[in-house]
């Protein structure tokens, strides 16, 4: 597997790779203690997988994309960095070396977005404390008696493709768990990281545990990813399927997106004028009014390319033995590559309001906001 070999030297640079990876303070004091001008020592080279450099939120929705390859279940598809708004890390040396493959999670949101619980069998509980650095930087708040446990199956959305993870309980006969942030492993690839506590008991490998997640989370999120999906496909209809007639919109590509309560938005290579916002708008009232189908496929590449409304560089497609992507076709509006949650249509998403039209550095964002239906 390519990784990357980074040479940290200074505590400034350690602060500001650690502001470009999202950490949180606690872990960047555990690089380099507080007021120390030295360089960071035990810290000049860190090894950590190329994925940890990259951003969680491509297209509406292009997070860690499952695949099928003949039985096997998916568990990861590699994603680069696209254009877009905010900080880029700086050019880092890179070195390559084997890796010892991992058993990997089941998603088994993947194939069944309307469970809420679920029974599966614990594969391993390790302390916080225990986790290899890139995994410990995922998780941006923590207590010290805090676990991490890995299940042979999940119902847990990791957090990825800007939508926020799940949370709710794990129990077992002795044992309550909580569900307080949920990853997917940087250091074991196909690996789902369930962060808790134990309120009662404690779980143990081999134990056989009920999932349950947090119904209206789940629900609000999935509702606010296909949103952003109505969003963007509004956009794509008004100014590139020829509803405005203005060849300056051609080059209009699909960027990255946040699915997040106080932070909704889809991002657009190209300039997309204020003067559209209410034509957009009309176009997304449209769609919800519809209640369009959404439905979850597994094409090859040829049908993704095919049937998708974009599929952008950044998903990188292996297409090789019987590999199949996983899409989100809202029918009758269009298909994006996506890992996401969603709502059966589009009336259950709510009121979509489209609520401001930015634009930076040759890019423009459309935020939006969802209301309950």
């Amino acid at each position: 597997m390519q990784r990357q070999l980074v040479g940290l030297r200074q505590p400034g640079q350690v602060s500001r790779w650690c502001r470009q990876q999202g950490m949180g303070r606690g872990l960047y004091r555990q690089l380099v203690p507080h007021g120390s001008h030295a360089p960071a020592q035990g810290f000049r080279t860190m090894i950590l997988p190329r994925s940890a450099f990259l951003p969680t939120t491509t297209l509406p929705c292009l997070h860690i994309l499952p695949r099928l390859a003949r039985a096997n279940w998916p568990t990861h598809l590699a994603t680069r960095r696209s254009l877009g708004f905010g900080p880029r890390a700086a050019p880092l040396e890179r070195a390559t070396f084997a890796s010892v493959a991992m058993t990997g999670t089941k998603l088994v949101y993947q194939l069944n977005e309307t469970l809420r619980s679920y029974s599966t069998r614990v594969a391993s509980v390790r302390p916080f404390s225990k986790l290899a650095l890139e995994d410990r930087a995922l998780f941006k708040s923590f207590a010290d008696d805090d676990v991490v446990v890995v299940t042979e199956e999940t119902i847990f959305y990791a957090q990825g493709g800007g939508q926020p993870f799940d949370t709710g309980f794990m129990t077992s006969a002795p044992a309550n768990f909580q569900v307080l942030a949920v990853r997917s492993s940087v250091a074991s690839p196909g690996q789902v990281l369930h962060l808790g506590r134990h309120l009662e008991g404690a779980l143990a490998q081999g134990d056989a545990v009920e999932q349950h997640i947090d119904s209206k989370r789940r629900d609000d999120n999935s509702r606010l990813h296909t949103g952003g999906h109505v969003v963007a496909l509004a956009v794509r209809k008004h100014l590139l399927n020829g509803a405005v007639d203005d060849a300056s919109h051609k080059d209009l590509v699909e960027l990255g997106a946040s699915h997040y309560p106080d932070s909704a938005y889809v991002n657009f290579q190209g300039t997309i004028e204020a003067l559209h916002e209410d034509a957009i708008q009309a176009q997304v009232d449209a769609y919800i009014d519809a209640a369009l189908p959404v439905k979850v496929y597994y094409w090859s590449e040829e049908e993704l390319r095919s049937r998708c409304a974009a599929v952008p560089d950044a998903v990188a497609i292996q297409d090789k033995d019987g590999g199949l992507t996983r899409a989100v076709d809202i029918e009758g509006a269009g298909a994006y590559p996506c890992g996401g949650t969603h709502v059966k249509d589009t009336r259950l998403v709510g009121k979509v309001k489209v609520k401001k039209i930015s634009r930076s550095k040759g890019c423009s964002r459309v935020s939006y906001t969802v209301e309950h239906p």
